[in-house]
């Protein structure tokens, strides 16, 4: 370890704190100031050796007052963590961790410097800065306080508040660990507090890495492992593994919401419903479907579960048959892929959950449990298992199981377990919904309290349990679920679900990539706007507790420079004619249910945007899948009188019913071009936190028109309407190709002595006959056009 000198600044390493006289401090980090590092102070010596400057002087200031606060008590030597622990390097990191405990053990005095407490008032009456001291909720400052016999508390002026002894009753009533174990009052002062109250001591701490809740209590354990920082929740689910492998206590199991009184709690489960879990939860329910996942299992995710298990203790397996009437063994615990294999006196008895009072079940009743006589097994035989009631597919099967602990003298611990799948099967989880006896309220319960056995009487030799719900316990190996899976995706999805409970205000996002509108811009001569870095993204709110419908609207805008129009195409949600539609509720992701679109053409102005909506566009066709992928969908245009297409999915697609991989098309139509617009949902997209709730994919797609234009009457449109994708030369038609030829050839304004003509390109429309009459009523009617 490193040992700071009080002195000369001068930081040494010693092999043992067994072989030093030092001091150690007990502090909570701050930012500001910032607290100085290892290679800072390490550096300080070689400093002051060229300025000849005091070393001491160089120290931070909490260092400094450290160091006088030592020195004036004679100790030449001080530990500080901030500064004595090289925190780049892993393994001297690890080992500081894992020898704390230790250090702070074999240092004469601790002296724990409180940053926030002043020396004006007394620190031990209700309501005093001491009891409110930052200090007492951080995780590391637990072992601070027990490892050392000796442990003096100053304020933030250096000045003494008093000792752990003298201040005992306030600690006592702040961190909840008892008078005597604070004091050490008993040789084995910490060996003899259960697990569950050790750990119900670091319930309302707080680390800032997660780690670091199960690294701080290593110590209090007598626990060595590696510190693995990234590994999140699990190394906390690694040192109750540990645990369970050094010390034989089943308390480590009592945690969790605990009933009162299991007879009650047997009777509750027989009328009470069934609650249903094991369907898939739905998105609004993830969170409580996760924290259940979480009391289904054998080992605790945090020690916050601890926080009610202060009260529990220990017992021997000789307590458990001697005062119990439980015949217990040396239980040794077995991490499998299918849970924790384990060995505890399990009830041949069993609760039908559900079942109406007047059904029989399994579990003998109180009365006939004390009248019954204990059975005698034959040699060599077996006896009789009970007959299974009928029951339905939603039913549930607990069973109890014994745990060497108790609350009191007067109750002991059980296990609620839930067998999964078959009856004979071995594989349980813990945990059953019972009513909360306060509340009213169904609540989700591990254990339950067992009530004390009277004097057990002695009949045929065998010992007689009377007064319990179940009346024979029979060790037997089962596999509790212990599961990694809770805590690593559990914890993510928590955060989802966090964010995604009834969104008040919902974001549609719609994305066209750059190399999209590269395309547009290459084939067709459009440029899109807005455009990003990185590409074209719309951005749609909506407000769902407004109850507004139509003032979530977000546009883009196609720009034809040679033709000097722009197409505005826009998207919005909520529209008047389906306001009876899920104004209140979230939209499904899977489906575009509230969505509307529309465009307009308006002339480019000088600046080159559109300043105007300008005239609506009127509906392409979409009859049939023109793409030939069986993923194209039809929109549906709304009868509501703007001009709107609605993009929902009718019927179904040749994948099955609309869903993530299904694309919704609207298509529009101006002179000479037909513009479709495909919305696709997007999958992988979602962020965690946020309001976006769905995210899609928008892509323009152009297509050429022509019109036989009737030579009469060339303003109306003609009867027959077809639509061709672009494609290359082979699959265009000769007349296609000669009129993209002819709008390539546009050309600009021509000054001729002050007169501007508008030169424009005019499609001729040759007839597929070719006949000099058809060819004649033609240019007749283009005639006219140019006159016009």
């Amino acid at each position: 370890m490193w040992l700071l000198d009080t002195h000369t600044a001068e930081l040494r390493e010693f092999a043992s704190s067994k072989d030093i006289r030092y001091a150690i401090i007990s502090h909570v980090w701050q930012q500001d100031p910032k607290e100085q590092t290892f290679h800072e102070v390490r550096a300080i010596p070689a400093l002051c050796k060229d300025s000849g400057a005091d070393p001491l002087s160089l120290l931070s200031r909490k260092i400094r007052d450290c160091c006088k606060m030592a020195a004036r008590a004679g100790y030449d030597w001080l530990w500080l963590d901030t500064c004595c622990i090289d925190q780049h390097s892993s393994a001297e990191l690890s080992e500081a961790i894992n020898s704390m405990f230790t250090w702070y053990e074999d240092a004469q005095v601790c002296y724990v410097y409180l940053h926030d407490v002043g020396d004006d008032e007394d620190p031990a009456k209700d309501g005093s800065a001491f009891r409110r001291s930052v200090w007492h909720t951080r995780g590391w400052t637990l072992q601070e306080l027990l490892a050392p016999a000796c442990v003096i508390f100053l304020s933030k002026t250096w000045h003494t508040l008093g000792s752990k002894h003298s201040l005992a009753k306030a600690l006592s009533q702040v961190s909840g660990i008892k008078e005597g174990v604070l004091t050490r009052e008993r040789a084995d002062w910490l060996e003899s507090v259960s697990v569950a109250e050790r750990m119900s001591w670091a319930a309302h701490r707080q680390t800032t890495r997660v780690e670091d809740r199960a690294y701080s209590l290593m110590g209090i354990f007598g626990i060595n492992m590696p510190t693995i920082y990234g590994e999140g929740p699990r190394a906390f689910m690694r040192l109750q593994e540990e645990i369970l492998q050094r010390i034989p206590d089943q308390s480590i199991f009592a945690w969790g919401r605990i009933h009162p009184n299991f007879k009650d709690a047997v009777q509750d489960m027989r009328l009470g419903a069934v609650v249903e879990t094991e369907q898939p939860a739905p998105a609004t329910d993830l969170a409580a479907s996760d924290a259940q996942a979480r009391l289904e299992d054998l080992l605790a995710p945090s020690p916050a579960e601890f926080a009610h298990s202060a009260s529990i203790k220990s017992l021997s397996i000789l307590d458990l048959a001697t005062k119990y009437c439980i015949r217990g063994q040396v239980s040794q615990y077995t991490l499998t892929s299918y849970g924790m294999l384990v060995e505890l006196p399990v009830s041949e008895d069993w609760v039908l959950v559900g079942t109406s009072a007047a059904e029989p079940d399994a579990t003998a009743d109180v009365a006939e449990a004390e009248a019954a006589e204990p059975k005698t097994r034959e040699p060599g035989g077996e006896d009789e298992a009970p007959a299974l009631p009928e029951e339905s597919p939603a039913s549930r099967r607990v069973c109890a199981a014994v745990l060497a602990c108790a609350e009191n003298s007067q109750t002991l611990l059980v296990l609620l377990l839930r067998i999964v799948g078959h009856a004979s099967s071995s594989q349980y989880v813990v945990g059953e919904y019972i009513t909360d006896p306060q509340s009213g309220e169904r609540r989700y319960y591990r254990a339950a309290l067992y009530p004390k056995f009277p004097l057990p009487s002695r009949a045929r030799g065998e010992f007689k349990p009377a007064n319990v719900p179940f009346a024979k316990f029979g060790p037997r190996q089962v596999y509790i679920r212990h599961n990694y899976a809770t805590l690593t995706l559990g914890e993510a999805r928590l955060r989802h679900a966090a964010q995604g409970q009834s969104p008040q205000r919902v974001v549609y996002t719609f994305h066209a990539p750059q190399w999209k509108l590269n395309q547009l811009q290459a084939q067709h001569a459009l440029a899109v706007h807005p455009t990003r870095e990185d590409g074209l993204t719309l951005q749609v709110p909506y407000d769902v507790s407004s109850g507004k419908l139509e003032h979530a609207v977000s546009s883009a805008q196609l720009i034809d420079t040679a033709r000097r129009e722009v197409v505005v195409v826009r998207v919005g949600v909520g529209c008047a004619c389906f306001a009876a539609s899920t104004a209140s509720s979230p939209p499904n992701e899977s489906t575009i249910i509230q969505l509307w679109i529309d465009a307009r053409v308006a002339p480019v102005p000088e600046r080159g945007y559109a300043r105007q909506y300008g005239s609506p566009l009127r509906l392409g066709d979409l009859d049939g899948d023109r793409d030939g992928d069986g993923h194209g969908r039809r929109a549906v245009r709304a009868r509501c009188g703007a001009g709107r297409v609605h993009l929902c999915s009718r019927g179904k697609s040749r994948e099955g019913e609309h869903g993530a991989g299904e694309a919704l098309v609207a298509a529009f139509r101006t002179a000479d071009r037909e513009i479709r617009v495909r919305i696709e949902p997007q999958r992988g997209f979602e962020p965690i936190r946020g309001p976006v709730w769905s995210n899609y994919g928008i892509a323009f797609e152009i297509a050429d028109v022509w019109e036989d234009v009737d030579p009469q009457n060339p303003s109306v449109e003609g009867a027959s309407t077809t639509a061709a994708p672009v494609a290359g030369p082979s699959s265009v038609p000769q007349q296609v190709r000669a009129r993209a030829q002819a709008q390539a050839q546009a050309a600009s304004p021509v000054n001729d002595g002050g007169v501007v003509y508008a030169a424009t390109a005019v499609p001729v429309e040759v007839s597929p006959s070719g006949s000099p009459k058809s060819m004649l009523s033609t240019f007749l009617g283009v005639f006219s056009r140019l006159k016009t």
